[in-house]
């Protein structure tokens, strides 16, 4: 199979969420395989000057407000073909979907951290151009695989927009919903735009419309195959019973006996498993599955490491090699759970069996609140806060710690515990959507109720790795073997994709 995955994110490329790791894992994966796997991608103005110009495959314009000319030109990143599209809309971006610090210090309407202005014409923009290249492009695809709301639009562009339809409508095309939250769908309020510039028929349009918006999730059920990263959130979209996906989707979805398959995400070993420290970016190497000196060395070496330079490092570690550490990488959000956790660290941290380690950015009012926090604890030695995402801080901060920390409101499928895992770090994770892959004390710890456990739950644990080591050892041995057994991509891609593949086509 030829399969064109379309997408906003790639690991190394283009990095927000998780998205950019399930597409990069997904693409490679499918070329090991056997099949041929390339992914669109935008071209953003924060990777001029990083990457050869690439080998031009092709030149298209369509309408939009003012008529829009576009180049694709394909570079080979590691093993796969990615296709970049150049656009206008794009070219002056520093971020993927969010304007950064530097954009914010141009102009104070640029508040870092808070999606693009444009935002909603960038990825319709993005989405015809991909019709464009569909139409005139050298490659015909068996599967466009489209993710998240950010490219929803494109398989109801295919099969009903007089332009494409009668010569692209034939193409299989899958949507994978990576987060159905309020807010995360791309829908888009103003009709009088909409009908203007999507390209699409009124009639179409108004198919889509959940309450004032059109969404474009919506229309994709109506027009594409459509699944979720994980059966439990794919039931909580469903059956609205999970937090943020009330009233909103699964009604639609429901009422029109559109089926929505959850399929849990895979996860690539490779880089990833501390046994060989130098794929993994590790300064030391150990087996997860025992808890011997290489893990306590990592731990050594990130106290050192966070030391200097001190830019966007709050607090340090350096008492915490004989604690029980709980480490987190996150987005800084609400959704992430970090509200519920700036409530009750003040009574933990007094706790000297305790450690905290947290790295990421996000909303600034959390992230005020943790560098507070971490400056004000800074003399005890057991809590930083690393304000940014760094690649060569993150396989420490799993390494690390023996416990980390998912305490999010709602989680569609969940990386991060996976992750966890394969680095000996035990996941404590409230039981919502694709985080219920975990089993309580089996291979993490589990919260049924996020605002009455999660300090209870923490406290369990320093219990259970200071009283019952047996207990620690044998919860690592089964997540270990958890994840290498049943979420590698290989297995993920055969026993579920590649089965709904052959069933599409």
């Amino acid at each position: 199979m030829t399969i064109f995955l379309v997408s906003r994110e790639y690991r190394g490329l283009a990095e927000a969420g998780g998205i950019k790791d399930v597409v990069r894992e997904m693409a490679e994966t499918w070329n090991n395989l056997g099949h041929k796997a390339a992914v669109l991608l935008p071209f953003y103005g924060f990777l001029s000057g990083k990457l050869p110009e690439g080998i031009l495959e092709f030149q298209g314009n369509f309408n939009f407000q003012t008529p829009i000319s576009f180049e694709v030109r394909k570079i080979v990143y590691e093993t796969v073909d990615i296709h970049f599209f150049h656009l206008s809309s794009f070219r002056d971006k520093k971020g993927v979907y969010t304007y950064t610090a530097d954009e914010e210090k141009q102009n104070p309407f640029h508040l870092r951290g808070h999606g693009h202005i444009d935002g909603s014409w960038m990825n319709i923009i993005f989405q015809r151009a991909v019709a464009e290249y569909l139409l005139g492009g050298r490659i015909r695809p068996d599967v466009v695989h489209c993710h998240d709301g950010h490219t929803a639009w494109i398989p109801v562009l295919l099969k009903t927009a007089p332009r494409y339809r009668e010569v692209l409508g034939q193409i299989k095309t899958l949507v994978t919903i990576h987060n159905a939250g309020i807010g995360y769908h791309q829908e888009i309020q103003d009709w009088d735009p909409v009908s203007r510039y999507v390209g699409l028929e009124a009639s179409v349009l108004e198919t889509s419309r959940i309450g004032q918006a059109y969404d474009p999730l919506a229309a994709a059920g109506l027009y594409s195959h459509l699944n979720t990263v994980s059966p439990f959130y794919a039931q909580e979209i469903m059956d609205q019973s999970g937090q943020n996906t009330v009233g909103f989707l699964g009604n639609y979805l429901r009422e029109r006996g559109i089926k929505l398959t959850g399929i849990f995400n895979g996860i690539d070993p490779k880089g990833k498993d501390p046994r060989f420290p130098k794929e993994a970016g590790l300064p030391y190497g150990f087996d997860p599955r025992k808890m011997d000196e290489g893990k306590r060395a990592c731990r050594r070496s990130l106290s050192a490491k966070i030391l200097y330079p001190r830019e966007k490092i709050y607090g340090n570690l350096e008492q915490a090699e004989n604690t029980v550490l709980f480490s987190m990488q996150s987005r800084i959000t609400g959704q992430k759970g970090v509200e519920k956790l700036l409530r009750i660290l003040p009574d933990l941290l007094p706790d000297l069996r305790l450690s905290f380690l947290i790295m990421g950015e996000g909303e600034k009012t959390y992230e005020i609140a943790l560098q507070s926090l971490a400056n004000e604890w800074s003399s005890q030695g057991r809590f930083v806060f690393i304000n940014t995402y760094d690649e060569s801080y993150s396989p420490l901060v799993f390494a690390s710690g023996d416990f980390f920390l998912i305490p999010s409101l709602y989680e569609p499928c969940g990386l991060t515990d996976l992750k966890a895992l394969l680095m000996g770090n035990i996941p404590i994770v409230h039981g919502v959507g694709g985080l219920k892959k975990i089993t309580d004390h089996q291979t993490g710890l589990v919260m049924d109720n996020l605002e009455e456990d999660l300090t209870q739950t923490i406290l369990e644990a320093a219990r259970i790795a200071l009283e019952s080591p047996d207990t620690l050892a044998k919860m690592r041995i089964q997540g270990f073997e958890m994840v290498m057994r049943d979420f590698s991509w290989e297995r993920v891609l055969l026993d579920h994709y590649e089965k709904l593949f052959r069933l599409i086509l």
